[in-house]
């Protein structure tokens, strides 16, 4: 009789990654409550929960902008175009989401 077991497989490596400036580990993204992600046309884009949007380029220089005034729930980057669009809400009760197209 087979014992069944669970299998490990490791597709990636586990690498940190390191700030082109100081060569020390980077931390930019630390200490922020992510709710969204998304990428494209060569940048990294997430959203948090106080309603800001972050996006870093491959240089990892980091650009950041209030979009909500609460919190931010979803992101897409249209493809081969510059537009985002985020969902979030700018009241307490959250009740009605606004979209927004940057």
């Amino acid at each position: 009789m087979a014992v069944l077991q669970w299998r490990k497989f490791n597709f990636f490596d586990k690498d940190i990654v390191k700030d082109p400036e100081n060569g020390q580990a980077l931390d930019r993204f630390k200490g922020l409550r992510i709710t969204a992600w998304a990428s494209g046309r060569g940048t990294l884009i997430c959203g948090d929960a106080e309603g800001n949007i972050h996006m870093a380029d491959h240089s990892w220089n980091l650009s950041s902008f209030q979009a909500y005034a609460m919190r931010l729930s979803h992101l897409f980057q249209v493809k081969q175009s510059n537009l985002l669009i985020s969902v979030g809400e700018d009241d307490e009760g959250g009740i009605s989401p606004i979209v927004k197209v940057w």
